[in-house]
């Protein structure tokens, strides 16, 4: 009985165009995977400033040129570590301060009232402020500082 090879040359062939793109998505694979990976790493964290909400309500100058700044949380839910404040002067310069949630918590819909001292100042003169919230990301045991609120508050 005479075997065919044909049929024999087919399968090796299948098989060999199998192999060659198992190896070619491979190496794509290994040129992709970091850039996704860097790109998961700077969304981290994103969800909770999306859903965190950070208020200034007012900025008030005390008598002894010291700036109080009654900070608001508003109903968003998320792994809050604290908040930043950042006081600006009458040429755009900024001056800013971070709280971490250990030792100024600010629970839901609550409100702190952060002063900056005449000697944290020195002889910077705020005009406006805005703040901050800080979020827990597993990637940096500092946090995620999110984006000020865009809504800064007048100075007086």
């Amino acid at each position: 009985m005479i075997q065919s090879r044909k049929g024999l040359s087919d399968i090796v062939t299948n098989v060999l165009i199998i192999l060659l793109v198992l190896v070619a998505i491979g190496i794509i694979w290994a040129f992709v995977r970091p850039s996704l990976n860097q790109g998961a790493s700077q969304l981290e964290g994103q969800a909770d400033c999306l859903t965190i909400q950070m208020e200034a309500k007012s900025c008030v100058k005390e008598t002894d040129n010291s700036y109080s700044v009654q900070v608001f949380r508003g109903a968003g839910e998320g792994d809050f570590k604290g908040y930043k404040v950042v006081f600006k002067d009458v040429d755009g310069n900024t001056k800013s301060f971070e709280k971490k949630a250990t030792t100024d918590v600010i629970d839901t819909l609550g409100q702190v009232k952060f002063t900056a001292t005449a000697t944290d100042l020195g002889a910077f003169v705020p005009t406006s402020v805005d703040v901050a919230s800080i979020v827990d990301v597993k990637s940096n045991p500092e946090g995620r500082t999110c984006d000020l609120t865009a809504a800064p508050v007048a100075c007086a």
